[in-house]
């Protein structure tokens, strides 16, 4: 026989209860939004920001990269592969044996100039959806959001969204 748990039985009728849970919907809904958008230039929006943030730093080391998309490595290098495949961008050793840099390529350049476009209009049209304040509001909460104290303690400090505490791995 299980028994009930109070604070659940309580909550059970809430219409909101985590804050997580409904960020994560809200992020599925608009990755949908964009990529519906972003479909006749053959990319998808995590493409599309890659793409971008490599026009504006060529030669961007994969970890630096992965820093300021605030991803993890492993996503990263899943999306680098996809896009390196499809001659998009091209990844080449750096300075330092251990280090990689990506690259746009030309395919990649005119994906991304055939993207903006799509891109701005999507932006346009959900501004126009959430309406301009709610739109600057939601802006200025998810940056404070993207800046939560206490990542470090979760591994997050370096903004890789990996999550739980780091562990030493045993030797072998």
């Amino acid at each position: 026989m299980t028994h009930a748990i109070p604070f659940l039985e309580s909550a059970r009728d809430q219409g909101r209860l985590c804050f997580a849970e409904a960020t994560r919907a809200a992020n599925r809904a608009i990755n949908g939004f964009y990529n519906a958008r972003l479909a006749d230039a053959g990319i998808n929006i995590a493409q599309f920001s890659l793409l971008v943030r490599l026009y504006y730093r060529p030669d961007t080391a994969l970890n630096r990269l992965a820093k300021e998309l605030q991803t993890d490595r492993t996503t990263l290098s899943r999306n680098l592969k996809v896009l390196e495949r499809s001659g998009h961008l091209r990844v080449s050793p750096g300075e330092d044996r251990r280090q990689r840099v990506a690259n746009l390529t030309r395919k990649g350049r005119s994906s991304l100039e055939r993207a903006i476009p799509l891109w701005q209009r999507a932006q346009e049209d959900l501004r126009e959806v959430l309406g301009g304040e709610h739109w600057d509001a939601l802006f200025s909460g998810l940056h404070e959001l993207a800046r939560l104290p206490g990542r470090e303690e979760h591994g997050q400090a370096d903004g890789t969204g990996e999550s739980g505490p780091r562990t030493k791995r045993r030797a072998r």
